[in-house]
């Protein structure tokens, strides 16, 4: 297991991080679970936003957060800011909080924040998610799918997401 890379001033961070973009390093894990037959809970065809890793950090963040949860025992967090939410996981490296979602891990609250849309100067919480397991993760076809690719994704690169 490779450890956390240093970075700034005494941050570490693992994953997608290293990328210059995640969130475009995420879009191009194509999803082998995706099929454009899939229908939400609703009824709704899903679309092509289903077809790649960029929905686990943006739609099915709940879903990757549980994967986390069930494959390497981390406890879930929500973010929340105005009508905003995020969940991702926490550990510890270093004695530093570590914030994992599907980008993979950082100690950097900015760094994490800013990849979704926020700051630290936001008027944000973050939050113990204790009903993760009763939240309906997997109560359709759709979150099922989403789930597979997440544990999929973990297991591949498990690495990315160990602290």
């Amino acid at each position: 297991m490779g450890g956390m890379i240093p970075f700034g001033k005494g941050y570490f961070h693992k994953g997608h991080y290293l990328s210059a973009n995640p969130c475009s390093s995420l879009k191009r894990i194509g999803n082998p679970y995706y099929s454009e037959s899939l229908k939400n809970k609703d009824g709704d065809d899903i679309g092509d936003y289903f077809s790649n890793a960029y929905v686990l950090l943006d739609g099915a963040c709940y879903t990757f957060a549980y994967a986390l949860h069930q494959e390497l025992h981390y406890e879930v967090f929500e973010f929340r800011c105005g009508d905003s939410l995020h969940a991702f996981c926490k550990s510890t490296y270093k004695e530093q909080d570590v914030y994992i979602d599907a980008r993979g891990a950082t100690t950097s609250l900015k760094e994490f924040l800013f990849w979704i849309g926020h700051s630290t100067e936001d008027d944000y919480r973050i939050c113990p998610y204790d009903d993760i397991e009763e939240d309906g993760v997997l109560d359709d076809d759709v979150k099922k799918m989403l789930y597979e690719f997440a544990i999929t994704i973990i297991r591949i690169d498990e690495d990315d997401y160990k602290v």
